[in-house]
């Protein structure tokens, strides 16, 4: 749909008639056109009348998790970016089985309250559309103090919503846990806040040793490097948290810049591979022009088929770090 005041951004950002992506004027033409849709037909009746026929249970559904990097430039500077882009997330949230959605951190650059006014309005569509979990990034406080994020995203509000299961602090959602089913398994997601101390790993720990059913997604502001290695939060989380667990399956982050997007398999301590994807587009064009990663996860099959893409420009990323397949990943299939 179209969006008021692109025809400014692009001048602002780009060159005249153009959008870069990547840094390649060439790809972006590709990325912008030929990215494949996302295969989201349901069964037709034909296909579940033959997994009755057999007596075989039917395939887990494919569903899509949604994971938004660092949007700290669009509240003060691109609002209707912003506002755009969750509003396309809403709007296709039937259509791409879109199970949850995770916030990276860094989601305003001052924290001010005009930005977290902006932040807060995009995020509210969600509500009763799609579950959902924010981390908390270092440019969403003042020094430690993250009262400002609490007064947008307040505990008794996120409570209510669902899949909402508890936090770190009784009162403030820094630190926080949810659950959700999808594709015929439990999902356990932590949200964990820009620094780790004792006693927030040992509460995480905690958290995932009550869940031992659930696979486990954790989303949080800085974890794998662009390089592909972690840094020091990344390592206490991986080693106190997710690499002690056998249903680790998930991490997220944003907060680095060059190069935009990493991931990488790592191998816990009961075998399971855990994927860690870090992404952040906020150095490009436009504060990242909005752009989210489309995670489309098919338990049956073992992948995670990731896709990095604009909606406020209908805009996609295609290459190799940025639109790919994890393949071989035990998902909890039953």
């Amino acid at each position: 749909m179209p969006l008021l005041g692109v025809p400014l951004l692009l001048a602002a950002c780009t060159p005249a008639g153009s959008i870069t992506l990547g840094g390649d004027p060439a790809a972006a033409d590709s990325a912008a056109n030929t990215a494949p849709a996302l295969d989201t037909a349901p069964d037709t009746a034909a296909d579940t009348a033959a997994d009755t026929d057999t007596g075989e249970p039917p395939e887990p559904e494919v569903f899509t998790i949604v994971a938004v990097p660092d949007t700290q430039f669009l509240p003060a500077v691109w609002p209707e970016v912003f506002d755009e882009t969750f509003a396309w997330i809403a709007d296709h949230a039937e259509e791409l089985n879109v199970a949850f959605v995770l916030g990276e951190g860094d989601i305003v650059q001052d924290d001010l309250p005009e930005e977290w006014a902006v932040a807060e309005a995009a995020w509210r569509r969600l509500d009763g559309v799609v579950p959902y979990a924010l981390a908390v990034g270092n440019h969403d406080m003042s020094g430690s103090d993250t009262s400002h994020f609490n007064e947008a995203f307040p505990r008794s509000a996120q409570s209510t919503l669902p899949g909402f299961g508890d936090t770190l602090d009784p009162e403030r959602m820094d630190d926080a846990w949810h659950t959700f089913a999808a594709g015929g398994v439990d999902w356990l997601v932590l949200s964990l806040s820009w620094t780790q101390t004792p006693e927030q790993l040992v509460w995480a720990a905690g958290v995932v040793a009550a869940h031992p059913h659930h696979r486990v997604i954790v989303t949080t502001h800085a974890y794998l490097q662009p390089s592909g290695s972690l840094q020091g939060q990344g390592e206490l989380i991986w080693s106190e948290v997710m690499e002690p667990a056998a249903g680790a399956t998930l991490v997220v982050n944003g907060h680095y810049t060059s190069p935009m997007a990493a991931h990488q398999l790592q191998v816990g301590s009961a075998g399971q591979e855990v994927a860690a994807l870090f992404a952040n587009y906020q150095g490009d064009d436009g504060g990242g022009m909005g752009r989210i990663r489309l995670m489309e996860v098919d338990v049956a099959a073992g992948t995670i088929r990731v896709q990095s893409y604009a909606p406020a420009f209908d805009a996609w990323l295609d290459d190799e770090d940025n639109a790919f397949t994890l393949e071989g990943l035990d998902l909890g299939a039953r």
